[in-house]
């Protein structure tokens, strides 16, 4: 579910790409249609005067046209990321790329919503205290993401579809644009292993192949 009906444009604005939004934001408006179709037909039906007549006719009868606020428009989360992959090149700080590297190599198999309840894992690791307070402390933390475990780079060559959503879903999950998933979760595996720890824990969610707890 959208935090906001926005989201967008809101996620764009907090990397400074408020460009890329294809939705009007909150404070945009739009002309309203009637009041347009009067001004066109008051236009035409100065169409056969003498040109005195008709700039007095147009005095009289032109209003300017009424600007309304734009209706509201839900965005589905494919959508969102969709938005914001089509911007392209979109460049990421080192927390970021941490975000979006746990994102693209824990679950970039995974559908989104799977892919986005990874990331929150990973920022609610982040806002509690018995992890590091920082997105890269809690990615690259001893022992707790496996594919930090090999040593080899946690990033492609290059921008193949997977990494760039995955860095789209990074910014939705840290731009707060779209609500936990996980239901504040901190944990979490893969449906085909069941771990000891599993069971001091609530389970919160089960979204795609992971299951997640709390």
């Amino acid at each position: 579910m959208l935090k906001s009906k926005r989201a967008v444009a809101a996620a764009m604005a907090a990397l400074g790409l408020m460009a890329a939004a294809d939705l009007p934001t909150d404070i945009q408006t739009t002309p309203d249609l009637q009041a347009a179709g009067a001004v066109d037909a008051a236009i035409d039906a100065t169409a056969g005067l003498e040109p005195e007549l008709a700039v007095a006719a147009e005095a009289v009868e032109y209003e300017a046209p009424i600007f309304v606020e734009s209706s509201e428009t839900d965005v589905t989360l494919g959508t969102l990321v969709d938005n914001i992959v089509d911007y392209g090149g979109v460049e990421l700080d080192e927390e970021m790329r941490c975000l979006a590297s746990a994102v693209y190599n824990e679950a970039r198999g995974e559908p989104l919503e799977g892919q986005l309840a990874v990331a929150q894992v990973v920022l609610n690791r982040a806002e509690d205290s018995r992890w590091p307070d920082t997105i890269c402390g809690v990615v690259y933390q001893r022992y707790q993401f496996s594919f930090t475990f090999d040593g080899k780079p946690d990033f492609p060559n290059s921008e193949r579809p997977t990494w760039q959503r995955a860095k789209a879903v990074a910014i939705v999950a840290a731009t707060e644009n779209w609500d936990d998933v996980t239901e504040k979760a901190v944990y979490y595996h893969a449906d085909y292993v069941s771990p000891k720890w599993r069971t001091a824990f609530r389970q919160t969610a089960n979204i795609g192949r992971h299951i997640f707890y709390r």
